[in-house]
């Protein structure tokens, strides 16, 4: 086992905890930014963990890694705010008044969202948890993914044409279930693949991951002042944080579509000629 840690493992450690100090003591300004500097720290510092104990992560892949999995973030994030401007299931409150830094707020809060989830899993996996988890090997048509792709394909659609607040669980499902099969016939990493060979340790590791990052979240936008308030309507009245307790099965298949968003993304940069080593 590597036993290393580089100096941005502790910058990071050190932003989360200064960043703690401050929003406690009542900073205004790191109230309204805690969301994007708690990620940007814990990546950094799960990262290095990561790094220490099996001599590969994200990070030290180089800066052009970090920045591709960031687009690929803000990308595959946008595509959820894109169905909220119709079902309206939550709302951000307190943002800058300035334009300019407002969206410069989004761009970062939304590129910490895969690499937070990828680097959780990483973790998970790095303590060699679920790694011996085996099941029966099957075989997989195409035939059946094309299914799997018709079928998500018009479910996806449906919150488009009747949006409606309650129908925002589709949108949780239908992606991951549309984008899989396709990086499985591309050849691609895939849950079905990896199903299919009797290997379900990645999935339930994402899954692990989805629920702590669904769990940091909620932990650290309860206490910031730029915020995104919940206006969904499932038993909205038992909240963990801002987020009413069933919102947390949202999460683990978040995790799922963020991860199978990033290898859809990887194999069309493959495609024209970049490529990246994350997996």
């Amino acid at each position: 086992m590597i036993k290393y840690f580089f100096p941005y493992g502790w910058i990071g450690l050190a932003i989360m905890l200064i960043a703690e100090v401050l929003l406690f003591s009542g900073n205004t300004l790191i109230g309204i930014w805690i969301t994007p500097i708690m990620w940007s720290g814990y990546i950094l510092f799960a990262d290095n963990i990561v790094f220490a104990r099996t001599g590969k992560s994200l990070v030290t892949n180089g800066l052009f890694e970090v920045i591709a999995i960031a687009l690929i973030s803000i990308g595959s994030w946008l595509i959820f705010e894109g169905y909220n401007v119709l079902l309206q299931n939550w709302h951000y409150i307190n943002l800058p008044e300035n334009i300019y830094l407002r969206y410069f707020g989004y761009a970062w809060s939304f590129a910490t969202i895969t690499p937070g989830i990828m680097v959780t899993a990483d973790l998970i996996k790095s303590f060699n948890l679920f790694e011996s988890l085996r099941i029966k090997p099957f075989s997989i048509s195409r035939n059946f993914s094309g299914a799997m792709i018709a079928v998500s394909f018009i479910l996806s659609l449906f919150p488009l044409g009747y949006p409606n607040e309650y129908l925002f669980p589709l949108v949780w499902c239908s992606l991951l279930f549309l984008i899989d099969p396709i990086n499985y016939l591309i050849g691609g990493k895939s849950f079905l693949r990896d199903l299919s060979e009797g290997k379900p340790s990645r999935l339930v590791q994402l899954l692990v991951s989805g629920l702590i990052c669904g769990l940091l979240w909620e932990f650290w936008n309860y206490w910031a002042a730029a915020k995104w308030i919940y206006t969904v309507p499932y038993f909205a009245e038992y909240k963990l944080f801002e987020m009413p307790i069933l919102g947390f099965i949202g999460f683990p298949p978040f995790a799922l579509e963020c991860y199978v968003l990033y290898h859809l993304s990887k194999a069309i940069l493959h495609m024209v000629g970049f490529e990246l080593k994350y997996d």
